[in-house]
């Protein structure tokens, strides 16, 4: 079992995601999944970019909504999926600390 799912969701604006994940992806440990909800973006770029970089981090989960369904949809939809212990939620336009999500996998 996973210990800790990392919980993102977002539509469009693959810059937003790349900075998003770029905090988030400084955590460190086994047993991290990082959970990547597009809620149905459109743009062909986010999906192209969320599938690339899944292959090469198996932490990386994308999830590709084929319809919007807004932040409360995409967030139960993905804690449908989820194998963590615990859950994180961040936004795909913010930034984390990653010892924030170390002193979740401390517990």
């Amino acid at each position: 079992m996973k210990r800790l799912s990392i919980v993102i969701n977002g539509f469009g604006h693959v810059d937003w995601w790349k900075a998003c994940l770029r905090s988030v992806l400084q955590v460190s440990g086994e047993g991290v999944e990082i959970l990547c909800v597009d809620d149905a973006s459109g743009d062909g770029e986010t999906e192209r970019f969320l599938r690339e970089l899944s292959s090469r981090d198996d932490r990386i989960v994308p999830v590709l909504r084929t319809s919007n369904g807004g932040v409360c949809v995409s967030r139960n939809e993905a804690l449908d999926l989820a194998q963590g212990e615990r859950v994180a939620f961040v936004d795909y336009d913010d930034t984390v600390d990653a010892s924030v999500y170390g002193k979740a996998l401390a517990f």
